[in-house]
């Protein structure tokens, strides 16, 4: 496979990715609030182990 054909294929798998988490995001906003806040604690909790 080509450079060309690489690159087309990553990003349209790359737009399908951020088309499906928008649906989501759309259908689901209050998972997606919590999962993201939950993400965030996560992140400073491990942070602040290190």
């Amino acid at each position: 496979m080509d450079d060309r054909a690489r690159e087309f294929f990553k990003n349209l798998l790359h737009q399908a990715i951020h088309a499906g988490v928008w649906q989501m995001m759309w259908r689901l906003p209050t998972l997606w609030l919590v999962l993201a806040l939950g993400l965030m604690i996560a992140a400073v909790v491990y942070w602040q182990l290190y």
